[in-house]
C-alpha cells in the first residue's frame, strides 16, 4: 500500500484518503440506544444515519450482518410492533389509521398487508379484541408465537 501511494505522489496525484473503519459493535449499541431512547415513535433510516455519522452503506451492511436484514426492513418491523403495541392498549374509540399514522404508515392497504402476514391477523381485528388479547403483551419481545424473529417473518416482504 505504501509503494503505491509514493508512486502516486511521484506521478504528482494526490494520496487516496481512506474512511476509517467503523467499529460494528459501537454502530449496533447506539442503534439499540436510539430505538430505547425512541420507543414510542418511528425511527428513519436517514436519521439514524444522521445520528450515527455513517452514511447509509455502512448502515446497511451492519443491519445485515447483525440483523439478516436491511435498515429500512427491520425499522418497518419495529414500527408494525409499535402500531400493534398501540392498537392492543388503544381505547374503543380509536381508529386504524390514526395509529398507523401515527408510526409512519400512510400507505393503509401495505399496512394491513405488512400486518397480517407479521401477527396473522388484521389490524382491525387486533383493535376489536384488544382487551381480551392482554396475554399477548407478555410474549417474548422480538418474538412471534412460532417462535420465528420478526424480521424473519417480514422476510418475505
Amino acid at each position: 500500500e505504501q509503494g503505491r501511494q509514493e508512486r502516486c505522489q511521484q506521478q504528482g496525484a494526490p494520496p487516496r484518503k481512506r474512511r476509517p473503519r467503523v467499529d460494528r459493535a459501537r454502530v449496533v449499541s447506539r442503534v439499540e440506544e436510539l430505538f430505547a431512547a425512541t420507543s414510542a415513535e418511528p425511527v428513519y433510516v436517514s436519521t439514524l444515519c444522521e445520528a450515527l455519522g455513517i452514511p447509509e452503506r455502512t448502515l446497511r451492511l451492519v443491519f445485515v450482518e447483525q440483523y439478516g436484514a436491511g435498515p429500512t426492513h427491520v425499522l418497518r418491523c419495529r414500527r408494525l410492533c409499535q402500531a400493534r403495541r398501540a392498537l392492543l392498549e388503544a381505547p374503543p374509540e380509536a381508529h386504524v389509521a390514526g395509529i398507523a399514522g401515527r408510526f409512519g404508515f400512510w400507505h393503509l392497504g401495505q399496512f394491513a398487508v405488512d400486518y397480517r402476514r407479521l401477527f396473522g391477523e388484521r389490524p382491525s381485528e387486533t383493535l376489536r379484541c384488544a382487551s381480551s388479547r392482554a396475554g399477548d403483551r407478555a410474549r417474548t419481545p422480538g418474538r412471534w408465537p412460532s417462535g420465528v424473529p420478526l424480521v424473519a417473518a417480514l422476510a418475505t416482504a
